[in-house]
């Protein structure tokens, strides 16, 4: 009978250190990932991110566009001239990124609309 009841108090130490780890395991995932934050504010890593250097479409500055989705798979985007004339703008909406193509009133340099073209050095 004795025998038994170590056997059984061994299998409750087992039982209860698994418990222990099981628990340890998922308030690591929980902050590890960010899914709670410790400062008590919700955090929702899911949701798409977007930001934009020059916030929207400025077309007399270059920005840049940095978008994250699932809080992990970010890229960034620069605003570029595709020839002397027209830019690739890129912008946020709705947390997303978008691009427009924009016919400059002058010229197109360095990703930017600009007035008069500056030589290249």
């Amino acid at each position: 009978m004795v025998k038994k009841a170590k056997v059984d108090e061994k299998k409750k130490k087992v039982g209860l250190l698994a418990l222990w780890i099981v628990i340890g395991v998922i308030v690591v995932i929980i902050f590890g990932f960010g899914l709670v934050s410790i400062t008590g504010n919700a955090v929702n890593k899911s949701a798409p991110v977007c930001k934009d250097s020059d916030y929207g479409f400025d077309y007399s500055k270059q920005g840049v566009v940095r978008s994250c989705s699932l809080g992990v798979f970010c890229s960034s985007s620069v605003d570029y001239c595709v020839d002397s004339k027209r830019l690739k703008e890129f912008v946020c909406n709705n947390n997303e990124k978008v691009v427009k193509t924009y016919d400059c009133p002058k010229y197109c340099q360095n990703g930017a609309c600009v007035t008069k073209m500056t030589p290249v050095k």
